[in-house]
């Protein structure tokens, strides 16, 4: 009695189908199945509702990368300004009631930083606004 050869072939397709054939070599003789995991997939409600989180997802991270924006341009601002006004070339030139009300802004709005958690992206706008409308009669000359 011979020995009998079978060539067993495995395929998995991107659906993660499982095709198994096997064949007699000695006569040609061939036979295939098919298995499948449908327990394993997700129903259109479980597609849709992915889907939707995803869509919530992106528009929570969009809202969080505006707050953070406006937060680092209203510090960026007010550490540049306290930079040039510390400037002896700019400083020196500021009338000293003036460079104290600067001061004050500054120091003001970066403890407002300082005790805040991240909030709405227009808060931080508004105090930018507010630290660049009374530090604007500073010009790149340094003068007021």
């Amino acid at each position: 009695m011979g020995v009998v050869r079978i060539k067993i072939s495995f395929e998995i397709d991107a659906n993660g189908i499982l095709n198994v054939s096997a064949e007699k070599i000695t006569t040609g003789v061939r036979r295939q199945m098919t298995i499948t995991n449908d327990k394993a997939r997700l129903s259109a409600e479980e597609i849709e509702r992915i889907v939707q989180d995803a869509k919530r997802f992106k528009a929570e991270n969009d809202d969080h990368r505006k707050k953070i924006k406006a937060k680092e341009a209203l510090e960026n601002f007010a550490y540049i300004m306290r930079t040039t006004i510390n400037d002896e070339k700019i400083g020196s030139k500021l009338d000293p009631a003036f460079k104290q009300r600067i001061e004050d802004a500054i120091e003001e709005a970066i403890q407002w930083l300082d005790d805040l958690q991240l909030v709405d992206s227009q808060l931080y706008h508004d105090k930018l606004k507010w630290l660049e409308s009374i530090c604007s009669p500073i010009n790149i000359s340094g003068k007021q």
